[in-house]
């Protein structure tokens, strides 16, 4: 949970995560029935008036407070904490841009114009003889299992540790599941029943390539 601000509209709301591109938020459609704000599509501009008790004005300035305080002679009270959220109202805000670099859409654009060469054209005529060199296919195989077999021995009555699952996107799932289906095909991975796992992340390339990781 949140706090958002927009112009002197303030609340606490819970945002999902999940790639959405350039944008950096989307309000959605239950956002809009829950604070039926004013619209006037001439000036493409909207009034907050009419929002639920649970939202807020933006807090007044301490000068404003210091003169309400010496006019009606009551103290301000002071700010709570908001305790249930992961954000304290008084917290200074963040701002996260997640979208794509500049950099990177012109590099994702270059490399669409770049013709992709087979290992015949790339490789001189002379050393065609050693064409299986160069081969990817070849190269992926893992040498022969030798009797020696180190074995990771775990502490008897150890708990394990248990973190959160966060949701993959579709392009991140559809990279995870191709590269489980190559390493299997391989050989460098096999199936297992072990309750343990590793975790990963992503990494975007500049050419609009994920690269997956292991800590």
């Amino acid at each position: 949970m949140l706090q958002m601000q927009i112009g002197d509209h303030v609340e606490q709301t819970v945002f999902t995560v999940m790639d959405i591109g350039p944008e950096d938020v989307i309000i959605g459609l239950d956002w809009l029935r829950e604070h039926n704000p004013e619209i006037n599509w001439k000036s493409g501009s909207l009034k907050l008036s009419r929002c639920p008790e649970r939202c807020s004005a933006r807090k007044a300035s301490r000068m404003e407070q210091a003169a309400t305080a010496r006019d009606t002679g009551v103290r301000p009270t002071a700010r709570r904490p908001w305790e249930q959220g992961i954000t304290l109202p008084g917290a200074p805000q963040l701002f996260v841009a997640a979208g794509h670099t500049y950099s990177q859409l012109f590099a994702e654009e270059e490399i669409k114009k770049k013709v992709v060469k087979t290992v015949e054209e790339s490789v001189p005529k002379q050393y065609h003889e050693f064409l299986k060199v160069f081969s990817k296919e070849a190269s992926e195989r893992l040498p022969e299992r030798k009797p020696y077999d180190h074995a990771i021995e775990l502490v008897p009555g150890y708990s394990t540790f248990h973190s959160k699952v966060y949701p993959l996107s579709n392009n991140e799932q559809e990279e995870l599941d191709k590269f489980l289906k190559e390493q299997l095909a391989k050989g460098y991975i096999r199936e297992s029943k072990s309750p343990i796992s590793s975790p990963f992340f992503f990494i975007k390339m500049k050419e609009g390539t994920l690269l997956l990781q292991f800590p």
